[in-house]
């Protein structure tokens, strides 16, 4: 069996407001995969596609030198970092911690 059909997938935000939805989910394995998914109108503009998948796979070090806390934190971290309560926070947010950061990704 793959090690990637052992992964456990986790939902960290789903918005929808109508038109437009979000999910953004983790899937826990060997590796971190963080998949944020979008449909509606304002994709349809931006991807030409009604729906878009954006993916990000990372080592939990990479995870946690981005983030700033250990490596057995990085998923609490994650579900921190996209609690809505704390304003919305995108993939490409994520991504531009991981450059500032010098992480790979």
């Amino acid at each position: 069996m793959a090690a990637e059909s052992l992964a456990r997938e986790k939902v960290l935000v789903e918005v929808n407001d109508g038109e437009e939805s979000r999910r953004v989910t983790m899937l826990e394995g060997e590796s971190l995969v963080l998949l944020e998914r979008t449909s509606g109108p304002d994709t349809e503009v931006a991807y030409g596609a009604w729906s878009h998948t954006h993916k990000m796979t990372f080592s939990r070090e990479a995870g946690a030198s981005a983030l700033g806390v250990a490596a057995d934190d990085v998923e609490r971290a994650l579900g921190e970092l996209f609690d809505p309560a704390q304003g919305e926070v995108l993939l490409a947010d994520v991504m531009d911690r991981f450059d500032q950061a010098e992480a790979k990704y």
